[in-house]
């Protein structure tokens, strides 16, 4: 087993969590989010408290969500924000991708809690791919 070398130079960054109330055009509910890096890659760890969830939104390429504790969902949606699919309900352990362009929510069932890491590249143009404000109703759990 080979150590790596002691000159190679480390970078260790450090969280910043933040409640979003201040962004009531992108979350409803109580949400903490929490930058952990962004080096090309934006990656957040974000929790959302009793049904709380994103507005209407798309990114630019792939979003990754890597499901680490409580009962969430992820609904992929039209341009309207009609239903494309029956909301993905999530658990820990759970990743669900949402491919370039497509519209959707998401966050936790209403009456339970989610976090999940979000792993997004870097876009410029950030604010064009949210419906700011648009939130559907809470997604209720149902039997699995």
């Amino acid at each position: 087993m080979s150590i790596p070398d002691a000159d190679i130079p480390r970078r260790i960054v450090k969280a910043s969590p933040k409640l979003a109330p201040d962004d009531d055009q992108r979350f409803t509910g109580e949400v903490v989010v929490e930058r952990i890096g962004e080096a090309g890659v934006k990656l957040l760890r974000v929790l959302f408290r009793d049904g709380a969830r994103t507005a209407i939104h798309r990114h630019d390429t792939e979003q990754w969500l890597y499901f680490l504790d409580g009962h969430g969902f992820v609904q992929h949606l039209d341009a309207h924000g009609n239903s494309m699919d029956d909301p993905i309900l999530t658990e820990a352990c759970d990743s669900v991708v949402t491919p370039p362009g497509v519209w959707h929510h998401h966050g936790a069932l209403a009456g339970d809690h989610t976090m999940h890491l979000s792993i997004t590249c870097l876009v410029t143009d950030y604010d064009d791919n949210w419906q700011l404000g648009r939130f559907l109703p809470p997604v209720r759990p149902h039997t699995r």
